[in-house]
């Protein structure tokens, strides 16, 4: 994970290198290299009826309903051109475009004359390997229509899809601005997913610290649960910031049966950002309790291996001592002078144990 973020950041550095002097809304994609064909959708939905098309290119977009809320997705926001055209139709700010290519946007929320604009990182776990993927997506909010921008093909809002097609909740009944919520409130539902993941990540790693089972890596994949908090926490922190403008209600795009829907939004992430706030200091625990973990087993190894240096320290002595070559030595020549020397030895050994052990040092 680590080693993946390191790359995806020296990507995002590349191409924001690029818009060095660039005159202020310049469009400029941030993101990682993208070859694929951008995905255009149209869902157009009322009290009675829903519709849903795939188009082939923004030039056969049909006109919007005014009567309906229509929600027009665009997969692939690598496409420059694409956010160009798509602009220009729906009569966007050129710094907005200029977000929308932006992979690393601060998620915000801006209000404009006819539209709203939000930007909102998407956090999901990978069910392969469990590390966590991340994506910005960005919205506009009209008075009839909603669009939104995606990094990656496929997303998170399947759900709220068959909502509309099953006509479940009020999600058909009511306007563009709840479309849009429950569009946030499910990038929402999915931080608590991946706070989940992380906090049993900690908890699996706490205990295969305590039962002296740390594997060699377990240092590494700690510092990468801290960098998966530290995502968290940048798509989280703004995103409240961003919601409690928006639910003071200024916008008269903003139905006030929404507000309450939004104040909801906002404790969710208030509880998300909490959750964040501990997983970070068990994270910061646990590197602790690893820390301390490796010390204790470095001691332990020192411990043995000063005991059996003492105990040979005399037993050297000894060797040493009728090693040396003088000629009057009288134990040199006594003929059981070998076996008593290793027998003093061996007893030295003992009585060095039985001492370490009544000391409790073994």
């Amino acid at each position: 994970m680590r080693k993946s973020r390191a790359k995806r950041k020296s990507h995002g550095f590349s191409h924001n290198s690029q818009k060095v002097g660039l005159a202020p809304g310049s469009l400029i994609y941030t993101g990682g290299e993208r070859n694929w064909k951008p995905e255009i959708s149209l869902i157009t939905y009322d009290k009675e009826n829903i519709d849903t098309q795939k188009i082939d290119q923004l030039s056969k977009l049909p006109h919007l309903d005014t009567n309906k809320v229509n929600w027009v997705n665009i997969d692939g926001i690598h496409d420059v051109d694409l956010i160009q055209k798509t602009g220009k139709r729906f009569n966007l700010h050129a710094l907005v475009l200029e977000d929308i290519v932006n992979a690393n946007q601060r998620p915000k929320i801006e209000e404009f004359e006819d539209y709203l604009f939000f930007t909102v990182r998407v956090i999901r776990v990978d069910e392969k390997d469990g590390e966590i993927q991340e994506e910005q997506i960005s919205f506009i909010l009209g008075d009839h229509f909603v669009l939104s921008f995606q990094e990656h093909k496929g997303d998170i809002f399947d759900y709220v899809r068959e909502r509309l097609k099953n006509k479940l909740g009020r999600l058909r009944s009511a306007g563009s601005d709840y479309l849009v919520y429950s569009l946030l409130d499910t990038v929402v539902d999915h931080y608590f997913v991946v706070e989940e993941n992380i906090t049993m990540r900690i908890e699996q790693h706490e205990l295969e610290i305590i039962q002296n089972q740390g594997s060699k890596n377990l240092s590494q994949m700690i510092l990468g649960l801290k960098d998966q908090v530290l995502i968290m926490r940048k798509a989280v922190v703004p995103l409240r910031e961003a919601v409690a403008n928006l639910k003071k209600g200024t916008s008269s795009l903003i139905a006030d049966g929404t507000i309450n829907f939004l104040n909801d939004l906002y404790d969710h992430i208030n509880h998300q950002i909490d959750g964040v706030e501990m997983s970070r200091d068990s994270i910061t625990n646990l590197i602790e309790l690893n820390s301390i973990y490796q010390n204790n087993k470095l001691n332990e190894i020192m411990k043995v291996l000063t005991m059996i240096s003492t105990v040979f320290i005399p037993l050297s002595f000894l060797a040493g001592l009728y090693g040396m070559n003088f000629n009057n030595m009288p134990e040199l020549e006594y003929q059981y002078g070998y076996y008593w020397v290793l027998t003093v030895m061996g007893i030295l050994i003992i009585l060095m144990i039985l001492f370490f052990k009544r000391k409790k040092w073994l």
